[in-house]
């Protein structure tokens, strides 16, 4: 995301729940395999439980031994979308898309901000009606 925050915040890593559409997501610093481990174990394990499927883009952030040992510990498949295909994981595509819309739409002229916004823009996207289960993620 640029500009960068005040912060030095530069990336959103999220999590898109296949089946209700729910969206986690918070601002990274980098995306050091450690950030994203600690975002799995946080935001999505400790929340939610763990899940059954991990689906990721190939980015050196995901495919790496700290990840594969975290899904191995808690029997999670580690499975990753095709390679210059980012449609191939359209769910996270789209959720990214909507996520990033929303941010642009409420953030200040600076855009320096835009971490600050990102629990609005969550819950604009998780109290909106998703076609596909024709429902919002937060009834579901």
């Amino acid at each position: 995301i640029h500009p960068p925050s005040s912060q030095r915040h530069r990336w959103i890593i999220t999590a898109t729940e296949y089946y209700t559409k729910w969206v986690e997501a918070i601002p990274l610093i980098s995306t050091k395999k450690e950030k994203i481990v600690e975002f799995i174990n946080h935001h999505i394990i400790c929340r939610f439980g763990v899940p059954h499927r991990l689906i990721t883009d190939n980015g050196k952030s995901f495919k790496n031994k700290l990840l594969q040992d975290l899904c191995d510990n808690f029997g999670i498949k580690l499975s990753f979308s095709s390679p210059y295909y980012p449609q191939a994981n359209g769910q996270a595509e789209s959720s990214n898309k909507t996520l990033t819309k929303i941010l642009m739409k409420v953030v200040n002229d600076s855009g320096k901000n835009w971490p600050d916004h990102i629990p609005f823009a969550l819950w604009a996207y998780r109290t909106s009606i998703r076609t596909s289960t024709n429902a919002t993620p937060f009834s579901l």
